[in-house]
């Protein structure tokens, strides 16, 4: 029977000049340099909202990375085919930095084999996947690091039993400790595999609302869209003609939905509205929180 342990530590750093790749080659070991398809010469970062801006770059995702699939980071490491072998330990350093505003949001992040980088939904097998935390709040760009452990008893092969677990204590998060529980899976090791770095958020924003009823709506403009319920401080406008209530542009998601909000109040801006609406919303992301993947590798295989 061929067994695999791995687990994940992570705990806060300050980064300096120096970083991971600064690691030497010892005798029995084997190191392995992170694969660079771009990301890190423009940042590679991941935000709860779609193309929001964090400390001046542009996040490389279009879409919301809220919700319930984890999306994966562009870089990654590569562990060669058949260099897990009886009694091999892999080690792989993760860095990152994180972004959280006065309200934060709190995310996961998650490790895989054999997935898949830059994608929504990033497949392969996942190795760890640490609980929800809520970061501190007012964190701008502060590093953290991590270090996947993976670590086997069996010959190299295309379906090696599995044993994960991870273990996460961060003093820059509010929740005081990470642990997921352990899993058994099967993974390959007779062929070449990433090694994938994915997170995802908590969907706390309105992205989205249509006007269903209620309030009341004189003249042709717009009107202000506050107060929603469920927590939310989202804002937004309605589009008014000639009496009639339209189209609800959300200007501003929020944070701290704790479902989607069903109501909201009106108020007159170039149109004439008061009272309080009933609409459908959709959460997603809330802007400023963002991950950014520093590094991630070089793999270290001590044999």
């Amino acid at each position: 029977m061929k067994r695999l342990l791995c687990g994940l530590v992570l705990a806060t750093i300050g980064i300096s000049a120096q970083t991971v790749d600064s690691l030497q080659r010892t005798l029995g070991t084997y190191n392995y340099p992170f694969t660079l398809p771009g990301g890190a010469a423009t940042g590679d970062y991941l935000c709860a909202e779609a193309s929001d801006s964090i400390g001046g770059v542009t996040c490389q995702t279009d879409y919301d990375a809220a919700g319930s699939n984890y999306y994966s980071f562009k870089n990654y490491a590569t562990v060669p085919a058949n260099l897990m072998k009886a009694g091999s330990v892999l080690r792989v350093p993760v860095i990152f930095q994180v972004w959280s505003p006065a309200a934060s949001v709190p995310f996961n992040i998650s490790a895989s084999w054999g997935a898949t980088a830059g994608q929504t939904i990033p497949g392969g097998t996942v190795l760890y996947s640490s609980v929800q935390s809520t970061t501190s709040t007012g964190l701008a760009g502060t590093s953290f690091k991590g270090e996947l452990l993976v670590t086997t008893t069996g010959a190299p092969g295309g379906s090696v039993e599995s044993v994960s677990a991870m273990s996460v204590e961060a003093p820059i998060w509010t929740t005081a400790s990470w642990k997921a529980g352990q899993t058994t899976t099967n993974i390959a090791t007779n062929a070449q595999k990433t090694i994938v770095i994915s997170a995802r958020w908590q969907a706390m924003g309105v992205a989205a609302a249509v006007y269903v009823s209620g309030g009341s709506f004189s003249g042709t403009g717009s009107c202000a869209l506050g107060t929603f319920n469920d927590s939310s401080t989202a804002i937004g406008s309605i589009a008014v003609a000639s009496n009639v209530p339209g189209a609800i542009t959300i200007t501003s998601r929020g944070v701290g939905a704790t479902a989607a909000p069903t109501t909201a109040v009106v108020t007159s801006g170039t149109a004439t509205c008061f009272g309080t609406i009933m609409i459908t919303s959709t959460l997603g992301g809330s802007a400023g929180n963002a991950l950014r993947l520093v590094s991630v590798g070089p793999v270290i295989v001590l044999q």
